[in-house]
C-alpha cells in the first residue's frame, strides 16, 4: 500500500439471502431529527432497546396517532434506504408493495 498498490477485499456474501423475496423485521423505529445527526445516540438505541432503524418523520406519525387518543397501533414500513442516508429510489416502489401485501395478508389472518 506504500508504493501504491491496490488491495482488493471481496465482500462477504450474505448467507440465505434470497434476493427475490422482502426481509421481515419485527422491532423498534426510533425517530427524531437530532438523532440521526448523533451517532452515540443511534448506537447506544440499538445496543440497549434494539432499535432496527431510523426515521427523521416517523413522529409526525406518532404525533397523529396520539392525538387521535389511539393506544394500540401497529405501524407497518416498507423501507429501501439504506443506514447512512443513502436512498434508494429503485427499490422505493417494491418496497411500498412489499408492505402493503403484508398488510393485507396480516388483515386476512387476523380478522
Amino acid at each position: 500500500m506504500e508504493n501504491g498498490e491496490i488491495v482488493e477485499v471481496k465482500h462477504p456474501d450474505q448467507r440465505n439471502k434470497d434476493y427475490h423475496r422482502p426481509i421481515i423485521r419485527f422491532g423498534m423505529i426510533a425517530g427524531g431529527k437530532n438523532i440521526l445527526t448523533n451517532d452515540y445516540l443511534k448506537t447506544t438505541l440499538c445496543d440497549r432497546c434494539n432499535v432496527l432503524c431510523f426515521d427523521s418523520e416517523i413522529d409526525q406519525v406518532i404525533a397523529a396517532i396520539q392525538g387521535n387518543r389511539t393506544e394500540s397501533f401497529m405501524i407497518i414500513r416498507g423501507i429501501s434506504d439504506y443506514h447512512d442516508g443513502t436512498l434508494n429510489k429503485e427499490w422505493q416502489p417494491f418496497s411500498a408493495l412489499c408492505a402493503a401485501a403484508f398488510m393485507k395478508t396480516f388483515w386476512f389472518i387476523t380478522c
